[in-house]
């Protein structure tokens, strides 16, 4: 189990902490940047021609949207100046767990972030098919607590149903992930229905992670024309899927399907809880096939901790995280490599946590709902050697 307590965002450098009790820490949520040409050789035509010849200038490669925003502030965001590698292969993999102090880690594409943006339904099929195989053969590895999820193209969702029976069995995949960001149809929709039932068949949870898309993004930040305007989009993406998915009846119609929400934040949970009862209370008749109160709905749902608000007072975030009972329903994520990620310290720092909670929040609560394979830093302890049969004092 892991014991390094690892400087928050920001680019700091690691520094000398106190000693942390051994614990283990599960990464729910980091971000894999494949180099694009090596992506290419699994897809099929003409996409892999497509990104074999990509140059790398003038345009972004088949699966990111052109956007002309400055993520990186003039070069302010830093991330090269640490010496770490950029994380496109599972070596480079393994050094930023160390780096991080994560004994599991759980890998999002980066190229697909965006990709419920994308309008043309092949391309979107065929990405989700590409990047799978590429993390199987090349990244993930249970042994070493390297795991990935399969995107499902809300493009085509028998598609995405067909991937999902495909490769569910492999024991490096550990759920499903759709993105929040862009989707016309929400996801309470019927439309969606043929991939909460392969979850279902394959007992899988599905991770909802907010996408951003920037000012020129096609979301629920759109127009909005700065980039520390748009990024509140995290949150009103994963708002907006929630509230269709509670009030057309998802949980209702699949209770075993688990729901993970994905880099929002906390602060929006409690909101959610109390606003959707507020209209629920006066509206009940639009929604009969509910059998209780959204809030109800809310709590058997898990979250992502990334980003954790910064707060003048450690109290608000007490309360909050006693409204959502975040000991049971919060999973530890980082979100590296992005500017704003979250090392383990930003939980273990929190005075109003005991050490068994921080126990569920970075680590414990993610093995309850992401599968994963009892080996390496998830295998299970030798018992110790039984005494039964000792002669104690024998010659």
């Amino acid at each position: 189990m892991s014991d390094r307590n690892t400087q928050n965002a920001g680019g700091d450098l690691p520094q000398p902490q106190p000693s942390k009790p051994a614990r283990l820490i599960v990464d729910t949520d980091a971000h894999y940047y494949e180099n694009p040409r090596a992506f290419g050789q699994y897809l099929d035509e003409p996409w892999r021609t497509r990104l074999e010849r990509w140059t790398g200038l003038y345009y972004a490669p088949i699966a990111a949207a052109s956007r002309t925003h400055d993520v990186h502030l003039g070069g302010r965001m830093k991330r090269k100046e640490l010496g770490l590698p950029v994380t496109d292969c599972r070596d480079g993999v393994l050094e930023i767990m160390d780096y991080l102090g994560v004994d599991v880690t759980v890998l999002l594409p980066g190229m697909l972030l965006g990709i419920a943006e994308i309008t043309d339904k092949r391309r979107a099929v065929n990405l989700c098919h590409g990047f799978i195989e590429h993390m199987l053969n090349e990244t993930v590895d249970p042994a070493r607590g390297v795991y990935t999820l399969i995107v499902a193209s809300t493009q085509s969702p028998p598609d995405a149903a067909d991937l999902i029976d495909r490769y569910a069995a492999h024991e490096g995949v550990c759920g499903v992930a759709m993105m929040t960001d862009a989707p016309f149809l929400p996801f309470g929709d019927n439309y969606y229905v043929p991939i909460y039932e392969a979850c279902v068949r394959n007992k899988l949870p599905l991770v909802l992670h907010s996408g951003y898309g920037g000012p020129e993004g096609h979301e629920s930040g759109y127009g909005l024309q700065t980039y520390v305007e748009n990024h509140i989009a995290f949150v009103f993406n994963n708002m907006r899927q929630m509230t269709s998915i509670i009030f057309q009846g998802i949980p209702e119609r699949f209770p075993e399907l688990k729901l993970i929400f994905q880099e929002a934040g906390v602060f929006y949970v409690p909101l959610m809880m109390f606003r959707l009862d507020s209209e629920y209370s006066m509206r009940r008749s639009e929604v009969p096939w509910l059998k209780k109160p959204p809030s109800e709905y809310i709590k058997s749902f898990y979250f992502g901790s990334q980003p954790l608000e910064r707060v003048p007072q450690e109290r608000y975030l007490k309360y909050i995280f006693e409204m959502m009972d975040a000991e049971r329903t919060l999973l530890f994520a980082t979100d590296w490599p992005h500017s704003d990620f979250d090392a383990p310290v930003v939980l273990e720092r929190l005075s109003f946590l005991s050490e068994a909670a921080k126990a569920r929040i970075l680590g414990g609560n993610a093995c309850q709902v992401l599968r994963f394979a009892p080996k390496g830093p998830l295998a299970p302890a030798e018992p110790a050697p039984s005494m039964a049969n000792t002669v104690v004092g024998g010659d």
